[in-house]
């Protein structure tokens, strides 16, 4: 019996802390997905200065990245917050993306 009388289910996995490093990268993620959409919103709203300023072609860049961003994030924020097994190996190849571990 636990301490407020209930009893722990035995089937059940104990979930324990998650790795300082998958939390820091959840909050990465969650940023660069809100600048993706943000800058998709940007250059949505404000064509006529982007269009006043530079050829078409960057503004139909703006708004390809930035939905493109926003929406590549969302698988791996999502395998983060329920705690997906492949998460663990995102991890490490972004912790050490180079030989040696080198980040350029």
């Amino acid at each position: 019996m636990g301490a407020h009388g209930t009893q722990r289910d035995e089937t059940q996995p104990i979930k324990g802390r998650r790795p300082l490093s998958l939390t820091i990268m959840q909050w990465v993620y969650l940023l660069w997905i809100i600048l993706g959409w943000l800058r998709f919103a940007a250059a949505l709203q404000g064509k006529e200065l982007i269009l006043g300023l530079v050829s078409p072609g960057v503004q139909r860049y703006l708004i390809a990245a930035g939905l493109t961003w926003g929406l590549a994030g969302l698988p791996v924020l999502w395998g983060l917050m329920t705690r997906a097994g492949w998460t663990t190996e995102v991890d490490s190849h972004l912790s050490h993306p180079l030989p040696g571990g080198v980040l350029v």
